[in-house]
């Protein structure tokens, strides 16, 4: 099964094109509307990914899906400066390499379909 994941706010660091090479199914929310719709599909996410380049929004967009889902929460930090987004599993330091990232990730959505009954 093909994991399908979310991904909240702008992919400055052009990680969606990395992801979707990976095999993974790329949904982008470019608003918590959107985001809100997304999480409603009866295709189940795996996964939602966060970009913190609008923190606000990106805080909103977590709690929203914490509300709505348990799949795994990814923040992608794009700045240096102090950590505003929490409450997440997996937390990617700016400029981190896919090849760090990509494991950790397939390695959070496997976890969780083990959780939820999925394998």
């Amino acid at each position: 099964m093909v994991a399908r994941i979310l991904y909240f706010g702008r992919d400055t660091c052009h990680r969606l094109p990395v992801l979707a090479s990976a095999g993974y199914s790329i949904e982008s929310c470019d608003s918590v509307e959107e985001l809100a719709a997304a999480l409603r599909s009866r295709d189940a996410a795996s996964a939602l990914l966060v970009s913190d380049k609008e923190v606000d929004v990106a805080g909103r967009a977590i709690a929203l899906t914490r509300s709505h889902s348990s799949v795994p929460v990814v923040v992608f930090r794009d700045s240096n400066g102090d950590p505003a987004v929490t409450c997440v599993d997996l937390d990617v330091p700016i400029l981190t390499p896919p090849s760090q990232w990509l494991p950790e990730i397939s390695a959070l959505i496997a976890q969780h379909r083990k959780l939820a009954g999925f394998m």
